[in-house]
């Protein structure tokens, strides 16, 4: 990518909505060698139901990396659930 921004796909499949099952330990191995090969200072994680955001948050963390999760996925207001996750969120 552009600006020396790069991209990096992990070997998991995707079960629903593009995310991953949850495995907790199963991508520290891949996250971690992610971190230290490429020196990085600072993770951001974003959108809520990610479970592989929040386990590289959780791994980085542990890590003693500084993290940051920002949450751009909100929901309209056309039916109760979305205006029940723009409250949790």
């Amino acid at each position: 990518m552009t600006g020396g921004l790069k991209v990096y796909y992990v070997p998991w499949r995707p079960f629903l909505m593009k995310n991953t099952l949850p495995t907790f330990y199963g991508t520290l191995p891949i996250i971690r060698t992610i971190l230290i090969r490429e020196k990085i200072s600072l993770v951001h994680g974003h959108r809520a139901f990610s479970t592989l955001c929040h386990e590289a948050l959780m791994h980085a963390h542990t890590m003693g990396y500084k993290v940051v999760f920002t949450d751009h996925s909100l929901y309209g207001f056309a039916d109760v659930g979305s205006i029940h996750m723009n409250k949790v969120l």
